[in-house]
Parts: C-alpha cells; structure tokens; sequence
C-alpha cells in the first residue's frame, strides 16, 4: 500500500489524539472556574476522557507514521487503516448530515447512537494492529 495513506492518516490522528484531549481539559477548567463545586469534573470529565481518547487516537497514528516511514505493511495494517479512515469519514460526513437536518441536541443524539455503530470498524482496526502487534514479535 503506499506509503501517503499511513502517512496522511497517522498525522490526522495524531493531531485529532492531541488537540480534543486538552480541549476537554480547558472545557472543564473553564467550567470549574465558574463552579468550584465540579472539581471532580476536571478528572472524570476532562482527564479521565483526555487519557482513553489519546490512547486509542493518538497512539494508532502514530503506529501508521511509524509504519510510513518502514516503507512496508502487512495486510493487517492495511485493513486497519482503511477500517478508520472509513470511520472517520463517515463521521465526519454524518456529523455534517446532522448538522445541516437537527439542532444541537439532535446532533448530540445522532452522534451518540449512530457515531456509537460507527466506533465499530474504527474498534476492529485497533484490534487488527493489535494483533499484528503480536504476529510480528513471533
């Protein structure tokens, strides 16, 4: 496969990996300045989310940059990362479907439940580079 696509698609994640995180962060502290009551919404809403959304974003992508820079991938890294870039296209496309046809609160619902289906595929690429993890060390 060439080598652009790991290349394009580890920086996108890479860059999706680092900026949502700590804007959840800075949402939380900004809505902590205003509450100081929420404190625990800085670490369960912002840090604790922070965290799981830069292992599973950040992480892959930078395995795909890695993997540009090798020259070869295996078949497994392939499906995987055809598997999140149709995710993250079809998000993308069904965040904009949702935001030309629903308010706010429709678009939070629609990218919950339909988003939710479409974690899927993106699930099963983490899964394709986990396990291609394992069979290159044998």
């Amino acid at each position: 496969m060439n080598t652009k696509v790991f290349s394009i698609m580890g920086w996108i994640l890479m860059v999706l990996g680092i900026i949502v995180p700590i804007a959840a962060i800075l949402t939380q502290v900004y809505q902590y300045s205003g509450n100081s009551l929420a404190f625990s919404d800085i670490f369960t809403e912002g840090l604790f989310f922070g965290v799981i959304f830069f292992v599973l974003v950040f992480l892959p992508g930078f395995k795909y940059y890695k993997i540009s820079g090798e020259g070869e991938s295996s078949r497994l890294e392939n499906w995987a990362v055809w598997l999140m870039t149709a995710t993250i296209i079809l998000e993308v496309a069904l965040f904009i479907l949702l935001g030309v046809t629903s308010d706010a609160e429709g678009i939070g619902w629609g990218m919950f439940i339909f988003g939710g289906f479409l974690l899927v595929p993106y699930g099963i690429g983490i899964l394709l580079l986990i396990i291609n993890l394992f069979v290159k060390k044998k």
